[in-house]
């Protein structure tokens, strides 16, 4: 009995490691993008001793590289997005005036982008709203499983009859976390662990 307390004050302990580490991993991610965000102001402004030529070619990358991972479904880039469009749009419009062809393909490009953005925000917003659902469906499905373990072993004896309906109760819960996609195989993958 000691033993298995031992373990499960262990298991215990190297959660909360795992939890602090991925805290302070989170502390340290959100110093590096205060930092980068520093050193983009310094080389994009007034402060900058780039010339506006160089400044907006560096907006423009900035942009790009924001756009591409954006694209990719990062939530931090999607929130950096506008700023960095409206800081390559307004260098361009320095060094071109906003009513070239110059800023006509900066500004469209842009907003092209945005929208695009915006629209696999909302794909992901209704994808994560669908895996919510079908956790909490998990979740109902994998109690009423739990149910008829403990209805079946209440009197001693399991029945034919109970054996297939808590296989029908696990396999419900397994075919809902099928709908959940990586993490509810990774579910599924510690239900028959």
């Amino acid at each position: 009995v000691n033993l298995l307390r031992y373990g499960a004050e262990m298991q215990a302990f190297t959660v909360r490691l795992g939890q602090e580490s991925a805290r302070a991993a989170q502390q340290y991610r959100g110093l590096v993008a205060t930092l980068q965000d520093s050193i983009d102001n310094l080389l994009i402004g007034p402060l900058s001793n780039l010339n506006f030529f160089e400044q907006q070619r560096l907006a423009e990358q900035q942009f790009e590289e924001l756009a591409q991972a954006a694209l990719e479904g990062s939530t931090e880039a999607m929130g950096a997005l506008p700023e960095a469009g409206r800081r390559y749009l307004e260098l361009t419009a320095q060094l071109y005036g906003n009513a070239g062809t110059s800023y006509d393909a900066a500004i469209n490009r842009v907003i092209a982008v945005q929208e695009q953005a915006q629209r696999a925000a909302e794909q992901h917003a209704n994808e994560q709203e669908q895996i919510a659902q079908h956790a909490a469906n998990v979740g109902a499905l994998y109690n009423q499983a739990i149910q008829a373990v403990a209805e079946a072993i209440a009197d001693g004896t399991i029945t034919s009859a109970e054996i297939e309906r808590i296989r029908s109760a696990y396999d419900a819960v397994a075919a809902e976390a099928a709908r959940m996609g990586p993490a509810g195989d990774l579910l599924v993958s510690e239900l028959s662990g």
